[in-house]
């Protein structure tokens, strides 16, 4: 495949691998020791919303984590897809709750209040 057609391809889904990179740089960051169930319930997680038509390269979805049990996705506050993703994520057999936060409106903070 030439690299015209990867960039591409990168191009047309820059939310997704941005939410995968966000979300995989967040787990790798933690002040908690390595748990591979932890990993194993991100990247499930991870797969079923990029899985999902409704949901995949969506921009308002910013970052999903694992806290304990629970599966919390960060996403824009008035985003439409919001039940969509509780219901996709319920199917994760390892998460025993969904939690979706709300981020900010704005998508590049800085376009609207100058550099951050």
């Amino acid at each position: 495949m030439p690299l015209s057609a990867w960039a591409m391809l990168g191009w047309t889904q820059r939310h997704s691998v941005g939410l995968w990179w966000r979300s995989i740089v967040a787990e790798a960051k933690r002040d908690e020791p390595l748990s591979l169930k932890r990993w194993a319930t991100l990247f499930k997680a991870l797969v079923k919303v990029s899985g999902d038509h409704r949901l995949a390269n969506a921009r308002a979805l910013k970052q999903l984590t694992v806290d304990g049990s629970a599966v919390v996705a960060t996403a824009t506050q008035n985003w439409s897809e919001r039940g969509t993703l509780t219901t996709v994520l319920e199917g994760v057999s390892e998460a025993s709750d969904v939690r979706i936060s709300s981020s900010s409106p704005v998508d590049r903070p800085w376009s609207a209040t100058g550099p951050a």
